[in-house]
């Protein structure tokens, strides 16, 4: 039986968590938003303790995986990543690595970006007319009207 980490991230938006996993490859339908927290599986199909709000089911992670979940804290807001040891050492998922910390910085780029068009949109800049990765790793966003 694996064992389940938690990593702590800075997102907060499950909107953007959702278009950011769809980014990462994953399908809408392999994604499961619950507002109380469900039960993740092991890989054996055994009910652990740790529930999630946003929960990919072992089957759309990889062979021989857990679930991956992402919970929200009901004080702070933030959401935290729950991924077992073997999923972020072992599994190799669809973008060609594990479900390691590199995945999770990714995963953490991603939200970026789709949490800052979602906030654009909200004062009226949703167009993206630039959108591009630097060699430092960043992400230039330039936003528009309209």
């Amino acid at each position: 039986m694996s064992h389940y980490c938690n990593v702590e991230l800075e997102l907060r938006d499950i909107d953007a968590l959702v278009l950011a996993l769809l980014d990462m490859g994953f399908v809408r339908t392999e994604i499961e938003v619950h507002s109380e927290a469900q039960p993740l599986y092991g890989f054996q199909g055994d009910l652990r303790p740790e529930k999630a709000h946003v929960i990919i089911r072992r089957q759309h992670v990889g062979d021989s995986s857990n679930d991956l979940g992402f919970v929200k804290d009901p004080v702070t807001g933030r959401l935290t990543a729950i991924i077992s040891d073997f999923d972020q050492t072992h599994v190799i998922g669809r973008h060609g690595g594990t479900y390691g910390q590199a995945w999770v910085d990714s995963l953490s780029k991603a939200y970026a970006v789709r949490d800052s068009i979602k906030l654009g949109m909200r004062d009226g800049y949703g167009r993206v007319i630039k959108q591009e990765s630097r060699a430092d790793g960043s992400i230039y966003l330039r936003l528009g009207r309209g």
